[in-house]
């Protein structure tokens, strides 16, 4: 059961460690650890012969999105609200604001100019 202000899981690829991330995704999935996921996957095949495993692993490579780089998040800042008496003061609220924004238009612009965001928009014409 999700709490109302938790995310529901996702079934991802993980895009670091070994392998397309097949294994490390469902066990990030299913909170397993990695290594008993990818020993079951390597049994897996091992006793249905190996193409049928591997052809598998391949479908569900295929079939998984890979994980984003930037899970999406809103997090409300709020303002502060204390008066700074000395003009350097107001520049340093300044530039803490420019530099909370940059990094904002920084994050969207690596969404918008990832791979999964071209292939999301040529999908869905």
């Amino acid at each position: 059961m999700t709490d109302e202000y938790e995310r529901p899981r996702k079934l991802y690829r993980v895009r670091t460690g070994f392998g397309l991330g097949v294994c490390h995704g469902i066990a990030e999935y299913f909170e397993f650890p990695a290594w008993l996921v990818q020993a079951a996957a390597i049994f897996f095949c091992l006793l249905t012969g190996v193409w049928p495993g591997v052809i598998a692993y391949f479908a569900a490579a295929f079939i998984m999105k890979p994980k984003p780089g930037y899970e999406y998040s809103y997090s409300y800042e709020p303002a502060r609200h204390t008066q700074t008496s000395t003009a350097a003061g107001s520049w340093q609220d300044i530039k803490d604001i420019m530099a909370r924004l940059d990094r904002r238009i920084q994050r969207m612009e690596n969404v918008v100019t990832s791979r999964e965001y071209d292939w999301e928009r040529r999908l869905n014409r």
